[in-house]
């Protein structure tokens, strides 16, 4: 996962995990926004998410996590269909996720704790002192 998301940029503050570059919105034929969450770096997230929240004993995404979002593989989720939003993700460790327009992905953990522990355990993060 470290490797696939070396151009992605990501930042911490609190208990918010920002990933920018990994997901991204484009318009429909109609102008309508779509965002496209399909794709196998956004996967690895979701993954590492899932072994992460549920103490490394979940190896598969939770069903909630990815199926919401994406049913089929070719089409992105509709502006419409609120993705756009605030979602709860309904985790032990991982309360909420929020996707915006210009691709930016927030990730809320339950606490800075936590957000910390999986930036530096999966992202690489290492503290500036």
């Amino acid at each position: 996962m470290k490797a696939g998301l070396s151009y992605a940029k990501y930042n911490i503050q609190s208990k918010k995990l920002t990933i920018k570059n990994l997901v991204y919105s484009k318009t429909d034929l109609w102008g309508e926004y779509e965002i496209c969450l399909d794709n196998e770096k956004y996967k690895a997230v979701l993954r590492a998410l899932t072994f992460f929240d549920s103490g490394k004993k979940q190896f598969n995404i939770y069903d909630g996590w990815l199926e919401r979002f994406v049913s089929f593989s070719y089409i992105g989720k509709k502006e419409k269909e609120g993705i756009f939003d605030e979602h709860l993700a309904l985790g032990k460790k991982v309360v909420k996720f929020k996707y915006f327009k210009n691709g930016r992905w927030d990730i809320v953990f339950d606490s800075g704790v936590h957000a910390l522990s999986f930036a530096k355990e999966y992202l690489g993060y290492k503290e500036v002192i």
